[in-house]
């Protein structure tokens, strides 16, 4: 038997849900502003003393900004959820800035910082598997959002649920663990999805299926 991790998608309109992905951008922007201008900073330390700031992580983020009314917009396990994304994309930039400086000839310019979402956007909300459960095919949210939807997951361990803006709709992603026999996975079976601009996608396999 092997533990293995799914996800469920759903398309689906909620005006709930899009007031929160809008406080979900604001905390985003709130938080990504103190990043940044402590990046600056500690850039201008380092090009006049050869000096390295810290930075600020998530920690601190949290300490900051916990009793603000940006981050009491949303339920506090999301609210979280939005500051370790954003210190994910902020420690994944700083990873591509090692990168460039050793190959440049890989990037077409020298990496940016995470940038702010569109004053009038929204940004991704993420919530845990301590906010919704599945109940006989239905999964439920926190009160806040007053949404339930049907899905035809049943006997799975649920890990969270992500709430991802598209246009005017969300896809709901509904990430899952789930035991399966050996037998399920063969790992020297190989299937490739490539989505593109013209084509929907580009798909290719190692074993011959159209």
């Amino acid at each position: 038997m092997a533990l293995v991790t799914r996800t469920e998608q759903i398309q689906f309109k909620s005006n709930s849900v899009s007031v929160l992905a809008q406080a979900s951008k604001n905390l985003f922007n709130t938080a990504n502003y103190i990043i940044r201008q402590r990046f600056f900073e500690n850039d201008k330390l380092y090009q006049e003393t050869g000096e390295k700031g810290e930075g600020i992580w998530y920690k601190q983020l949290y300490s900051m900004l916990k009793n603000t009314e940006q981050y009491r917009a949303l339920p506090a396990q999301t609210a979280q959820q939005v500051l370790k994304l954003l210190e994910k994309s902020w420690k994944s930039f700083f990873k591509a800035l090692k990168v460039y400086a050793k190959s440049p000839e890989l990037f077409l310019g020298r990496p940016k910082p995470p940038k702010y979402k569109h004053k009038d956007g929204e940004h991704i909300l993420v919530f845990t598997n301590q906010q919704c459960k599945i109940v006989n095919g239905i999964l439920k949210f926190p009160n806040v959002v007053n949404l339930k939807l049907k899905t035809r997951l049943v006997d799975v361990d649920l890990r969270e649920v992500r709430v991802i803006p598209n246009a005017n709709k969300y896809t709901y992603e509904i990430v899952y663990d789930k035991t399966v026999s050996d037998n399920e996975i063969n790992s020297s079976r190989v299937f490739g999805i490539d989505p593109g601009v013209r084509n929907i996608a580009t798909i290719a396999n190692n074993f011959g299926a159209k």
